[in-house]
């Protein structure tokens, strides 16, 4: 039986996974294929190689071919981030937040940008930029997809008092990132006379 009609939004965390079976997997890369936005938060439980298997033409991000180890990093906003709408939260010049913030778990294997994606967010691993992709999104025709490829983000929620204002902004991003995903994006024409 295919998703309902009514799936506004599919959200994978450690999906798919080893118990995730071949039908649950179709189930969902049909969903997208007919245009329900997806958002995949990368896991230590999920299941890359099929990841990349079944879902890789669908996905802004490719997941490395072999099982990663991860280190503690950061996301460092892309020349990109500046422009999109994801990235539209207050003081989004403060990029220093990003470093303030509890350490994620990193890909110490790159995964790699599929043709057409935006990437949004590199990796810095102990104070070094890297221009490994971390968070991408992709757009092709009604397909909206996006990947946040480090697991522990709800670190970032989990912060003491003195923090609490840069976990907002990442409220503030989540929230975006599912508007971006979710909303319809109206191509018409619009003529302008003085």
């Amino acid at each position: 039986e295919p998703l309902s009609e009514g799936t506004d939004l599919i959200i994978a965390m450690g999906f798919p996974g080893p118990a995730t079976t071949p039908e649950d997997a179709r189930l969902v890369a049909g969903a997208i294929q007919t245009g329900t936005p997806f958002l995949y938060v990368d896991q230590l439980s999920s299941a890359r190689a099929r990841l990349g298997e079944q879902f890789g033409s669908l996905l802004p991000l490719i997941p490395p071919s072999s099982r990663p180890t991860y280190v503690p990093g950061t996301l460092q906003p892309s020349p990109a981030a500046a422009a999109h709408s994801i990235f539209y939260i207050d003081s989004r010049t403060d990029v220093g937040r990003w470093r303030r913030l509890p350490p994620l778990a990193l890909s110490e294997r790159a995964w790699s940008a599929a043709p057409g994606a935006v990437v949004l967010a590199t990796s810095e691993i102990r104070g070094i930029a890297l221009p490994d992709p971390v968070f991408a999104v992709l757009r092709r025709g009604q397909i909206k997809t996006a990947v946040l490829a480090t697991p522990g983000l709800w670190r970032w929620m989990l912060v003491p008092e003195d923090l609490e204002q840069d976990a907002r902004a990442v409220e503030q991003l989540i929230r975006n990132m599912v508007q971006w995903l979710f909303a319809a994006d109206d191509d018409r024409l619009v003529r302008v006379e003085p």
